[in-house]
């Protein structure tokens, strides 16, 4: 029976990260392999099935011509033989499918032993690439009012006299539709960049919720 099942109850097909913890990324890898294989000899079901239904009218046209010509059944040889291979076919698949169940079960002790340590590293690594995407937004925020800065500048170059005061305004982000139809403004945009920077915080438990107590 699979460990991690989809609402229908079939196996739920699990994405699983790559990083650099060893214990990890073997099990993941040998998750990823018999999954492959898993698939490969689903595939092969279906092929066998398709070829013993060939199979079995094969057998009935030799029987028909059989009792056309009046000699002795041939009998349902390539039939056997096709349900041989299913059934082979399908014992690879059942045997794959269990060895998939122990992975998972791997799965779960690994993440369960290496846990906390593997939360410490990553909370650290999380803060060091927060910073690094704020840091990206300001700098991409310096790199725009350059360009609005030179773009205005070719405009009053280009306009003067007819255009005499020179003004950098460049506050809308084309191609970037709000739901109204316009545009978003430059404001906006990093505004809610710097809030996609920031980690959301949980919501306070009141004072007056008490956890529930398992009753013995």
């Amino acid at each position: 029976m699979p460990v991690f099942e989809t609402g229908r109850g079939s196996r739920l097909e699990l994405l699983l990260p790559h990083t650099k913890w060893p214990e990890l990324e073997q099990v993941v890898m040998e998750y990823q392999v018999l999954l492959q294989k898993r698939k490969a000899a689903g595939s092969r079901i279906g092929t066998v099935e398709r070829e013993r239904e060939q199979a079995v009218r094969k057998d009935l046209q030799a029987l028909k011509q059989a009792l056309v010509d009046g000699t002795e059944d041939p009998g349902p040889k390539h039939e056997e033989k096709a349900k041989k291979e299913s059934e082979t076919a399908k014992r690879r698949y059942d045997a794959l499918d269990l060895a998939l169940e122990d992975v998972e079960v791997k799965l779960i002790d690994v993440v369960d032993a290496h846990r906390d340590d593997w939360l410490g590293e990553v909370v650290t690594s999380e803060e060091e690439a927060r910073i690094g995407y704020e840091e990206a937004i300001e700098a991409l925020t310096v790199a725009r009012a350059r360009l609005s800065r030179q773009r205005a500048l070719k405009n009053w170059l280009t306009q003067f006299p007819d255009q005499a005061s020179f003004r950098v305004g460049f506050p809308y982000v084309r191609k970037l539709t709000a739901p109204h139809g316009d545009a978003y403004r430059w404001e906006d945009v990093m505004e809610a960049l710097r809030f996609d920077a920031t980690p959301p915080q949980p919501a306070p438990v009141p004072a007056f919720v008490q956890p529930l107590r398992q009753v013995t």
